[in-house]
């Protein structure tokens, strides 16, 4: 109980103290304008990179992962998306530099009388150190983006890893026209909407529940439902739009290996298939659907193990004014044809989420997921059963955003409510968690 009023105690003094701040930011006296430039000459001009040169054209709206920002189920709907800053070269490809930083302060509850490894290593902790470059000469583009802050676990359910460096976008894109972008690399796979969304245009902290599982010290680990990055051939487009009707589509296809980023060859000979379809309605409803099929194959021969996925997602975004609505379903189904005693089984989850604007750049935020790894299976092991049952957990997260006015600072304060209501374990785990970004 002590522990847990402490977690009280430290989201709730900070979630009165950072209204303050934003209240005194917003009342700061307004300066004098700037006395307006001289003109520039022709050797200051080249400096600068000239609008028509800029990431986006007319009519899109990118944001610093090359996805298209509309349709992202984060924060980034109530700001401009950030371009980055252009860098001079000496031939005709124009590069734009990005990046942000995340620092994180966690705090979790602990349970000694469930584990020895869940809440006892509250404290600071990079969370993402991201550099971006992104090009384009004529009709071709390309994205490298490295993250220097990856938290590498040794294994499941433990404490003990490193922060390491990882790749994370490396592709090369050919985009003649709006309604055809080809790309080949490593890439966002379009399955969940919160995988094509970046990291430092989220609503809340960390993705839902459903998506990126219970990771590190936060809880027994479960692996979420999302696809994340991987390497091979991606088909998209921009918002094509129906005549005068204020509705557009887009379309992503994508052929990979199927297993995870970074991963220097295939896991077998088969490759995963990705498609995905988005719907805009004006600029206050946006509604995508996913499917995928993936075969993916464990351990080294001859002990090897193959699993058949077959995935299916839904999601909803709907903006009024200030206002924001969030919805997400998403299924996996997994066959397991090597071994007839494992049993196929479905992963399901879902999740919703509210916010909205007020003035000074707060964001209040309320989100339910919940996540059931084993929501339909097939065993004749009674024990098994019996744990399979009851291994849902449903998550209460409440956060509150600060997007400085005119700044690429932002501070966001989440506490999560962590619920168990099957019963097979039964931990402790609430959390309280701070992160400070910079955006450059």
């Amino acid at each position: 109980m002590k522990n847990r009023n402490l977690n009280y105690a430290l989201f709730f003094a900070l979630f009165i103290l950072l209204p303050s701040i934003a209240w005194a930011e917003g009342e700061k006296p307004k300066e004098n304008p700037a006395p307006e430039k001289a003109e520039v000459t022709d050797e200051e001009s080249t400096r600068f990179t000239p609008s028509e040169d800029q990431p986006h054209r007319a009519g899109e709206t990118h944001n610093q992962t090359g996805t298209i920002e509309r349709g992202s189920p984060g924060d980034a709907v109530f700001r401009p998306p950030h371009e980055g800053h252009s860098v001079v070269t000496d031939s005709d490809v124009k590069v734009w530099v990005s990046g942000y930083l995340r620092s994180q302060y966690s705090h979790i509850m602990d349970d000694p009388d469930e584990t020895d490894f869940v809440g006892r290593y509250d404290g600071f902790q990079m969370a993402n150190a991201r550099l971006r470059f992104k090009g384009k000469s004529k009709d071709f583009w390309f994205m490298l983006s490295l993250d220097g802050a990856v938290d590498r676990r040794d294994s499941v359910n433990t404490s003990t890893g490193e922060t390491i460096v990882r790749l994370k976008d490396a592709y090369v894109s050919w985009r003649p026209h709006d309604a055809l972008h080809i790309s080949t690399g490593q890439i966002r796979t379009p399955f969940d909407a919160y995988d094509m969304t970046s990291t430092s245009d989220l609503l809340f902290i960390s993705r839902p529940l459903s998506s990126r599982g219970v990771k590190g010290v936060e809880g027994y680990n479960v692996e979420g439902l999302g696809t994340g990055r991987e390497v091979g051939l991606g088909i998209n487009s921009e918002p094509l739009h129906l005549g005068f009707v204020p509705v557009s589509f887009s379309y992503n296809l994508a052929v990979t290996n199927g297993n995870n980023a970074n991963a220097s060859l295939n896991d077998n000979d088969a490759l995963a298939f990705y498609g995905r379809l988005e719907m805009y309605v004006g600029e206050w409803l946006s509604l995508g659907g996913s499917v995928y099929s993936n075969e993916i194959t464990y351990n080294e021969p001859p002990d090897e193990l193959t699993e058949d996925r077959f995935g299916y997602s839904a999601d909803i975004m709907f903006r009024s004014h200030n206002f924001l609505l969030i919805g997400q379903y998403i299924q996996v189904q997994s066959k397991f044809g090597d071994v007839s005693t494992e049993p196929e089984r479905v992963a399901r989850g879902y999740n919703a989420a509210v916010a909205y604007h007020l003035p000074y750049g707060l964001i209040p935020g309320y989100r339910f997921s919940y996540y059931d790894p084993t929501a339909e299976f097939e065993t004749n092991d009674p024990t098994l059963n019996e744990q399979l049952l009851a291994d849902e957990l449903m998550y209460h997260t409440m956060g509150l955003t600060w997007v400085a006015p005119a700044s690429p600072f932002k501070l966001q304060l989440n506490y999560t409510m962590a619920q168990e209501p099957g019963g097979a374990v039964r931990v402790a785990n609430d959390r309280a968690d701070v992160v400070v970004q910079y955006r450059f």
